[in-house]
């Protein structure tokens, strides 16, 4: 056996042992990031309600690309009511709608995740759009939603601890 292989295959046997030591804290970890559904739409409208008193109903909605995302839109948005309502299938990707670049987004609809478990909110995908260069929402809105999420993940880490 060549040398190099079994140091490599040594090495990779040792990560693939730490690995599987730490799985279920792996695991716990991840489960943080994801929250029910329900449970997060309910708490996230609430928060909105007090926070900017402004009412959010919640939508699934599918675009040209397969993508599906679950949104939080504005009552009487008129992005909504203008590209989305009514619509089995949305004519554009739909992380479109929270780009500077192609819409007004200010506060109107927030996506709440993307491709994931119909029954669970992956707040990772919401983590993750928060960094967009081009973001649509307000920096006071996005600080906010932020507010938000640290507020659920803070909560649900101090339960593992």
């Amino acid at each position: 056996m060549l040398d190099s292989y079994k140091s490599v295959s040594n090495i990779i046997k040792v990560l693939k042992s730490e690995v599987s030591e730490n799985k279920d804290e792996l695991m716990k970890m991840q489960a943080v990031l994801f929250q029910d559904k329900d449970f997060f739409v309910n708490k996230i409208q609430s928060f909105l309600k007090e926070q900017i008193d402004l009412d959010y109903n919640f939508y699934t909605v599918n675009d040209i690309n397969g993508n599906r995302a679950h949104l939080l839109v504005r009552q009487a948005s008129k992005i909504f009511e203008k590209y989305i309502d009514g619509k089995e299938i949305i004519e554009f990707d739909i992380e479109e709608l929270i780009d500077s670049r192609m819409f007004d987004n200010t506060n109107e609809i927030i996506i709440l995740d993307l491709n994931f478990d119909d029954n669970l909110i992956n707040l990772e995908y919401m983590c993750k759009t928060f960094e967009y260069y081009y973001l649509s929402y307000s920096d006071s809105f996005k600080k906010r939603l932020e507010a938000f999420i640290d507020y659920i993940l803070s909560r649900n880490i101090s339960y593992l601890e």
